[in-house]
């Protein structure tokens, strides 16, 4: 399969990802993690659950099992070594940051509930070029990679 994925999730697969992201949003607060700089608690429960959903979305275009962790941060998302990354921004790019390991495939899906679309990927070490390189407002450092850059053959 060649080009980007259209996913809609089903009612069933919404209330999953939502039940899923909110238990991540509970438990970041119980432990007292933030979201980072500049977000604040709407966007938290926002990234949380949309990123759970988004994730799923991405198995659900792939068959492939989405185990919808809790509590696991930098292990792989859905299959061996995946990372999936969800903006709404329909023109956004992938983040990669200097942190994430280099021989993970990093995802970018994007949309909103229930409809996305698994736009590309591309592996870590890839990612972290300097042509790629942004700090944005006052942000860390991080890979901003266009959606024209990443592959899209699945």
């Amino acid at each position: 399969m060649v080009g980007a994925i259209d996913v809609k999730l089903t009612v069933m697969d919404s209330q999953s990802g939502a039940r899923v992201g909110c238990a991540r949003r509970i438990e970041s607060m119980d432990s007292n993690r933030n979201q980072g700089f500049g977000y604040n608690t709407a966007d938290a429960w926002r990234n949380d659950i949309e990123g759970a959903c988004a994730e799923l979305a991405y198995c659900k275009a792939l068959d492939i099992y989405w185990p919808g962790s809790i509590n696991t941060f930098k292990e792989p998302d859905c299959g061996k070594k995946t990372q999936v990354r969800w903006t709404h921004h329909i023109n956004g790019s992938l983040i990669v940051r200097d942190k994430d390991p280099d021989d993970h495939y990093y995802v970018l899906v994007i949309g909103a509930c229930p409809d996305y679309r698994v736009v590309g990927w591309i592996m870590g070490y890839d990612a972290k070029k300097n042509e790629y390189l942004r700090c944005p407002g006052e942000q860390s450092p991080a890979y901003f990679v266009p959606q024209n850059k990443l592959n899209n053959t699945w």
